[in-house]
């Protein structure tokens, strides 16, 4: 449809009143940035993490990236993945369990995905994440959306290659740090070639259905196409 999938997630974070994104970078690095150059970030102030000479995986990313947001909680998102989730409601859920409880990072849990995801285990009454389980379809799945408070990030390496399951979100869970926001929606994964042609598939069908989330049929219908690499 002649739109990069980020575009999405840069409208979910347009209609959430962000006032700025980081997006980290590696391969073919002016390439990209001339393609986010001609994204409609509306009035969001535009920060490219630059990792072309060293990828620092996707816990050294977060790292690198919380540096732009001045010591204060933000929001995580893939790239390669969108739904219409509410973020703000995110945002004031997490500031709720952290009035009550130690919480430093919030995912936004699905409660069913149609492809194989590490099931995440959640108390039912706290909403307190006590395990991840194995790749399964059909259970409770980290969306890639989260908030993560600046605390988690603190002792971690400046500049260094880590990952986000092993480096940040398991010693969250360990210490009974991490809680779940539980939400259902549309859900869209481009991780894979075949994943993307069925997003494709989707999407094409809820624009002919007029079942498409609003914001998305806006920008896709809004009749001027980004002609921009397609990248995550």
């Amino acid at each position: 449809m002649g739109i990069p999938i980020i575009q999405f997630v840069i409208d979910l974070l347009n209609e959430a009143q962000v006032k700025r994104v980081v997006i980290n970078m590696h391969h073919l690095p002016h390439i990209m940035q001339e393609g986010l150059k001609k994204l409609d970030f509306g009035n969001m102030e535009l920060i490219i993490s630059d990792e072309s000479t060293q990828l620092l995986g996707s816990g050294g990313g977060i790292k690198k990236a919380a540096s732009y947001f001045q010591n204060s909680p933000f929001f995580m998102l893939n790239g390669d993945s969108f739904c219409n989730i509410d973020l703000q409601s995110l945002a004031k859920w997490h500031g709720l369990l952290k009035q009550n409880r130690k919480n430093l990072l919030t995912m936004a849990i699905m409660p069913e995905g149609e492809n194989l995801y590490t099931e995440i285990f959640t108390n039912k009454n706290t909403y307190q994440i006590k395990k991840l389980g194995a790749s399964v379809q059909g259970r409770p799945f980290y969306s890639g959306i989260s908030v993560i408070e600046p605390e988690v990030l603190q002792n971690l390496p400046e500049n260094t290659a880590f990952d986000f399951l092993k480096e940040i979100l398991m010693p969250q869970i360990l210490l009974g740090q991490a809680y779940a926001y539980l939400f259902q929606c549309p859900f869209i994964d481009t991780g894979t070639p075949e994943l993307w042609q069925k997003a494709q598939t989707f999407v094409t069908n809820a624009l002919e259905n007029n079942s498409l989330p609003p914001v998305w049929a806006k920008r896709i219908t809004a009749g001027r196409p980004l002609m921009v690499p397609y990248f995550s």
